[in-house]
């Protein structure tokens, strides 16, 4: 049997102990339900009450987009977006890191404007696993207090209250793991997500880390 897939057949990543001794499989973090598109910068305009701004998206599904704004914006907002034809969504701010936002649409995005000029599919992305495992963390400063919140192959979420900027290079430990490295690519509040220098294998984190399970 895959280590990912419990008796029922079910993708989870090992199993928390829980303080009456019943056992919770980490489950896999859902995936998009809808492909995103890559939108390299296309332009729109964004529209709070009777400000208008440029909005550089830098990726678009049917149910949401993200992308860079010229002006700070606040979670929970509500925003008209114009694209190509004078076409208007309505869409709720969901996330802020820095500059860039995540947009939820109101109302599906039509075919039409999803694959918007100079749009291309982005390539899937690798299945994270929703996971709460102790570890620590050194960049420019002594070793930290985290914990690694989801993984992937390729990256991991963390939280911690050390401040940490994007672009960052971090060392990582947890459990028995050989120290590994990644970059910090966003930041909200005490959340980061980090790029890994180099992929890491599902299993061997499990086995190696099984100890820190908080």
């Amino acid at each position: 049997m895959s280590p990912f897939l419990n008796q029922n057949g079910i993708r989870t990543f090992g199993q928390n102990q829980s303080g009456r001794g019943a056992a919770t499989g980490e489950a896999a973090a859902p995936f998009r339900a809808e492909p995103r598109f890559k939108a390299n910068n296309r332009r729109i305009r964004l529209i709070i009450g009777s400000q208008e701004t440029n909005f550089s998206l830098t990726n678009v599904s049917s149910s949401g987009a993200a992308g860079t704004s010229e002006h700070p914006l606040l979670c929970d907002q509500r925003v008209r977006l114009i694209f190509e034809g004078r076409e208007e969504i309505i869409g709720i701010i969901r996330w802020v890191r820095e500059m860039a936002v995540g947009i939820q649409f109101v109302q599906p995005l039509p075919p039409h404007l999803v694959q918007g000029p100079g749009s291309s599919a982005m390539p899937d992305r690798a299945p994270r696993y929703k996971i709460a495992r102790t570890a620590t963390i050194q960049g420019e400063f002594g070793p930290v207090d985290a914990v690694i919140r989801n993984v992937s192959s390729r990256g991991l979420l963390i939280e911690t209250r050390q401040p940490l900027r994007i672009g960052q290079d971090l060392e990582i430990r947890c459990g028995r793991m050989l120290p590994f490295n990644g970059q910090v690519r966003w930041v909200n509040g005490g959340q980061a997500g980090l790029l890994l220098m180099l992929p890491i294998a599902l299993d061997e984190f499990e086995q190696q880390t099984a100890e820190a399970v908080i």
